[in-house]
């Protein structure tokens, strides 16, 4: 698999990043540790170099399971965490709040103090077993906190040995800017897919600019663009898709209608629609890397499908236009 450099890191990392945010099981209805574990070592044998997960995804159970799989495939893999989501500590901005598996409200808060950014990069490498971070990333900007004082926590604790890359997630351009007053970044993490493609605006061409690696996420929209989810499916209360604007039924037929029409370009390539999607996000400009999810090793193996193909400058014009067409009045 196509392994790029990681802005000015030393870090190479493959076109495909392995997502752990479901296999953590909170916000996705559960999860099965065998089956995750299984998923990962599915990904490193077909070329993935880079696993990114987070302390939210579970409560650390995502990262638990992450370091049980790495185990067995040791310096086969980059790590890649977050910090600055708390469940565990009412400090900080609302970041959000859902129905946990046990049925109790879980609120979860922005809290990028240094002295909590470094506490929970502690508690990171302890989930992960081990002694250094490849990258270590702050999950969402934090407004009650300067941002140069959240990266520069980042930037002791590269100094300390105990990650070796700088990374930020769903930060605008303006926050980057306040970022690279202190310290080089790395990368950043923001959404991305073919029905939302908003960082090609402002984000994209900073980072290209900047010399700042992309790893985008949620290029299937969780799993939307898969064409397995039909109109009337009901998510349980404890699925964040249950209240995902994305997946009001109006808006899930208008995707099925464009995935419809993409058949074509399917039967060419002998690939599913998700392969088709992913193939076209993973070639856009300023793209490093694309964040995959997979629950289990079937789905990962339909993930690594996406890179078996390259569709022409044409077809990618073409699939663009369908879906612009498509889904141009998303219900919100």
């Amino acid at each position: 698999m196509e392994k790029k450099q990681l802005g000015s890191s030393e870090l190479y990392i493959s076109t495909l990043v392995y997502g752990g945010f479901a296999i953590g099981g909170f916000m996705w209805g559960g999860a099965d540790e065998n089956d995750a574990i299984s998923a990962i070592h599915a990904a490193i044998d077909g070329g993935v170099n880079l696993i990114d997960t987070a302390p939210l995804y579970g409560f650390g159970r995502g990262e638990e399971i992450v370091g049980k799989a790495l185990k067995s495939k040791k310096g086969k893999a980059l790590i890649a965490t977050k910090g600055g989501l708390r469940h565990d500590k009412e400090q900080g901005e609302l970041g959000g709040q859902k129905i946990g598996l046990d049925g109790e409200l879980v609120k979860w808060f922005r809290n990028c103090r240094p002295k909590e950014l470094i506490w929970e990069c502690e508690q990171s490498l302890r989930r992960l077993q081990v002694q250094e971070i490849d990258l270590y990333q702050i999950h969402f900007p934090d407004t009650t906190v300067p941002i140069e004082d959240a990266v520069g926590a980042l930037l002791r604790l590269k100094e300390q040995g105990k990650i070796r890359a700088i990374g930020v997630s769903n930060y605008n351009v303006e926050q980057m800017k306040k970022a690279l007053s202190v310290t080089q970044v790395d990368s950043v993490q923001p959404p991305y897919s073919i029905i939302r493609r908003g960082i090609e605006v402002e984000i994209l061409p900073f980072c290209i600019q900047n010399n700042i690696g992309v790893i985008s996420y949620s290029p299937l929209e969780r799993g939307l663009l898969a064409g397995a989810i039909a109109e009337d499916k009901i998510f349980e209360p404890n699925d964040h898709r249950s209240e995902h604007p994305y997946f009001k039924p109006e808006n899930r037929k208008k995707v099925l209608s464009a995935l419809s029409k993409i058949s074509s370009i399917c039967t060419k390539y002998r690939a599913t629609k998700a392969q088709v999607v992913l193939n076209w996000t993973s070639q856009q400009q300023g793209i490093t890397g694309t964040i995959v999810g997979a629950r289990n090793q079937k789905q990962m193996e339909e993930n690594l499908g996406s890179i078996k193909f390259k569709l022409t400058s044409e077809e990618m014009l073409e699939i663009q236009e369908i879906f612009q067409e498509e889904c141009k009045s998303f219900v919100s």
